[in-house]
């Protein structure tokens, strides 16, 4: 039984995302920086204009009870060219563990896969603080296979950062458990 949904994010979200990115352990692994409402705003009109500009899609996770936004997952990147996407994923801390992000990345699959983007998806690709155990765990139930480690790659809150990259074709043999609850999704009013 599905316990949320995907949906385009809007101005309404501000707050909320603000919220959520404020929290430390929220982006201790994320490139995302939200002090105050005025960087969710400046977050958010980032996000929309590469929505507009058919270079990345970002949706808001919400509860279908209470329609309250939980968390963010999308395409950081598209390539039209080359076929593939990278995605991106955060949850507020208050409902971590319980399956949910499991749940929202298999809409994003499904609605990836079955060509709800503009362009025909081959491959997904996730990049992962090796750290970030939780994370790779997901990924990993998902399909998706560890190809490679950048060392050192940027440089974050005073250290150098490697990061790990796993992808994810559409070719790839995907976990039964994933493929028997990708359901068709709504997003951005296509459903697929």
């Amino acid at each position: 039984m599905e316990r949320l949904y995907l949906d385009r994010l809007n101005e309404h979200d501000i707050g909320d995302i603000a919220e959520l990115y404020s929290d430390i352990e929220v982006t201790r692994y994320l490139g995302v920086e939200i002090a105050n409402l005025a960087d969710a705003q400046d977050w958010y009109a980032k996000v929309s204009e590469r929505h507009k500009q058919g270079l990345g899609r970002m949706y808001a996770i919400r509860l279908l009870e209470g329609n309250e936004l939980i968390g963010c997952c999308g395409f950081s990147d598209i390539d039209r060219n080359s076929h593939h996407g990278t995605i991106t994923y955060s949850l507020a801390r208050h409902y971590w563990g319980v399956g949910l992000m499991q749940e929202a990345l298999r809409q994003l699959l499904s609605f990836a896969f079955e060509g709800g983007l503009a362009c025909p998806i081959q491959r997904l690709q996730a990049w992962v603080n090796p750290r970030n155990g939780p994370s790779i765990r997901l990924l990993e139930r998902m399909g998706f296979l560890l190809e490679g480690e950048l060392r050192s790659i940027y440089f974050e809150k005073g250290q150098y950062v490697d990061l790990q990259c796993f992808g994810l074709l559409r070719t790839d043999q995907i976990p039964a458990v994933v493929m028997q609850r990708l359901q068709p999704c709504k997003l951005d009013g296509l459903t697929v």
